[in-house]
């Protein structure tokens, strides 16, 4: 338990934080001055914790928490209800050697199951004197791209190379952070795309421009659509050009509640969501689901449907 938690004078005249709710900046504040706080800017904050220092239901704080993940200020994994403050390390940067070990043992006790552990490591693991972990691949792609056809043929000739009574090394797998794996699977993607090339365009925007980029993607397809002999942008000129600002959607159709309830309740079944179609899933920045259709858990764990046509 910390004492006291360093807050900028600038929290109040920021635009995230001003486009916020009054709970969703009440959250934010309680977040940075919390005592369950830590010099890494994660914690383990069960419901139970902020509702007795908040005084507030836990549907309350559910509501507030997905306020904040849309915003891009904090993630939370709503299994083991670790939370990570996303910028924590650009306000609060460790200013010495006793500082930088202290965060690195609490990063070193983030569970394997938190769903943002990924992320984080890859964005901060540095910061704090770990070593940045390789994207690792666990999502099948909709095409193979070069250097997965690479790895294939190596494999392939690695496999030939070894004799009958030995048995070949296995290989890693590469993984991505859930958002990211959004786009590509939303994007259109070819033989001529490197998917490590765009990810490494895509952890340069914050949360809201990478909201953006998956919000333009329908758009963009429209157009190729409309346009057969017109070239697809690589994923990473699409990314670094930012030419998702010219395919931002227009302003959503109004969808009755009827219509919601139908999409929640297949995500609920089925653990699936079109993001395509109906919008970022719940938990995810950019959702438009009405507050008051959602529940705690949706949108935790829920994969994308299979990408339309």
């Amino acid at each position: 338990m910390r004492d006291y938690g360093k807050v900028h004078t600038s929290f109040w005249s920021s635009a995230t934080i001003r486009s916020m709710s009054e709970d969703g900046r009440s959250l934010a504040m309680y977040l940075l001055t919390s005592p369950h706080g830590t010099i890494a800017g994660v914690m383990r904050l069960p419901d139970g914790y902020i509702c007795e220092d908040l005084q507030w239901p836990s549907e309350r704080v559910s509501k507030g928490f997905r306020e904040l993940l849309r915003k891009g200020f904090a993630s939370r994994c709503e299994t083991t209800k670790w939370v990570w403050i996303r910028k924590h390390f650009e306000w609060n940067a460790p200013e010495n050697p006793n500082q930088r070990k202290s965060a690195k043992k609490i990063v070193a006790s983030i569970p394997d199951e938190c769903t943002w552990k990924p992320e984080f490591l890859w964005l901060c693991a540095e910061i704090v004197g770990l070593p940045k972990p390789n994207p690792i691949e666990t999502v099948a792609e909709p095409f193979p791209n070069q250097e997965q056809e690479q790895e294939q043929k190596q494999d392939k000739d690695s496999l030939s190379e070894t004799s009958s009574d030995e048995k070949p090394k296995s290989k890693k797998r590469l993984s991505y952070p859930e958002q990211f794996e959004v786009f590509w699977k939303a994007y259109p993607t070819d033989r001529n795309m490197a998917k490590k090339e765009a990810f490494d365009a895509w952890k340069k925007l914050d949360a809201e421009d990478q909201a953006a980029c998956i919000a333009a993607i329908p758009g963009y397809r429209e157009l190729l659509k409309s346009k057969p002999n017109l070239e697809t942008l690589h994923a990473c000129r699409f990314i670094i050009k930012r030419r998702f600002d010219g395919y931002a959607p227009e302003p959503p159709q109004p969808v009755d509640e009827a219509a919601w309830i139908k999409r929640l309740n297949y995500g609920r079944r089925e653990g699936k969501w079109a993001s395509d179609k109906w919008g970022p899933a719940p938990m995810r920045p950019g959702c438009t689901v009405p507050e008051h259709l959602l529940k705690p858990d949706d949108g935790a764990g829920w994969r994308e449907m299979e990408q339309t046509a």
